[in-house]
């Protein structure tokens, strides 16, 4: 992985593939409570992608992860 762009809470990040098994990251400054919601459009609109959504402590451990439950199989945490 290379290094998290951070970003404004809240905020809209408009994102860009690059090559096959490209990894996006992105850190949020939240706190315990703070509502978050985080999709892929790609497959809703013809684009032949897979995405897979993670959001990932600062220690590494998973809070959440998502691989194909939006529209058209995109992926999304609400």
């Amino acid at each position: 992985y290379t290094e998290a762009q951070v970003i404004p809470y809240p905020a809209v990040v408009v994102g860009k593939i690059n090559r096959n098994r490209d990894i996006d990251l992105y850190e949020i400054e939240g706190k315990q409570g703070d509502w978050i919601q985080v999709e892929v459009e790609s497959a809703r609109y013809g684009a032949p992608v897979d995405s897979i959504l993670s959001i990932i402590g600062k220690n590494g451990e998973i809070f959440a992860q998502d691989d194909d439950t939006g529209p058209k199989g995109d992926a999304q945490l609400r």
